[in-house]
């Protein structure tokens, strides 16, 4: 945990792996709504929910509070993260939206975050960054997915030590990671946002 986050009220004595705010995710594992190979349409709301995803920004904001002051090395690690999927993918997609190269992304930024500030820190300022973007809810469902792996492998004790790209490359490899939007099921003739 950084020593500036250990030394926060919210924080204090907390164990980098004390993870209230994301340890109820259940994604990839037997029973989930979620998963990188996941073909039949999902639940928006069940979706959300196994990733205890709530878009609330006011109440987001509250939850990033104690994280503020980590927003310039949180954007330093998304400058990181962009510069290694550049050299990973560079030449092999047009564009790094919906596909490997962005799963990649999100992956490596999430678990760079975790390792780095802790998983509660890695979740809630993923979400935060989520929240403000405009992304369909297929997308979103993508993206936050894609974070949750990158949190989980950083807490994993078997990859420490070892190198962010070749932890997301291997989560990507083995089907862990989502490469392309989730189908949302249409409720009651209703469509998801755009």
């Amino acid at each position: 945990m950084h020593p500036q986050l250990a030394e926060h009220p919210r924080t204090r004595g907390r164990k980098a792996n004390n993870t209230p705010v994301w340890s109820n995710t259940r994604i990839n594992r037997e029973g989930a709504v979620l998963s990188g190979d996941r073909a039949a349409p999902v639940n928006l709301q069940n979706a959300l929910d196994e990733l205890n995803y709530r878009k609330n920004v006011f109440h987001m904001g509250l939850r990033a509070a104690p994280y503020v002051y980590l927003r310039s090395e949180v954007e330093a690690l998304a400058e990181d993260a962009i510069d290694r999927t550049d050299k990973e993918f560079s030449g092999k997609f047009d564009f790094f939206h919906n596909n490997e190269a962005d799963a990649y992304r999100h992956a490596i930024w999430s678990y760079m975050i975790a390792r780095e500030y802790g998983a509660e820190a890695a979740k809630v300022l993923t979400d935060l960054y989520e929240a403000r973007g405009e992304n369909p809810d297929e997308e979103l469902l993508m993206d936050l997915f894609n974070n949750a792996v990158g949190i989980a492998l950083a807490n994993d004790p078997a990859n420490q030590g070892r190198d962010p790209g070749e932890v997301a490359m291997q989560a990507l490899t083995s089907g862990q990671l989502r490469v392309r939007p989730f189908e949302i099921e249409v409720i009651d003739g209703q469509e998801p946002r755009p």
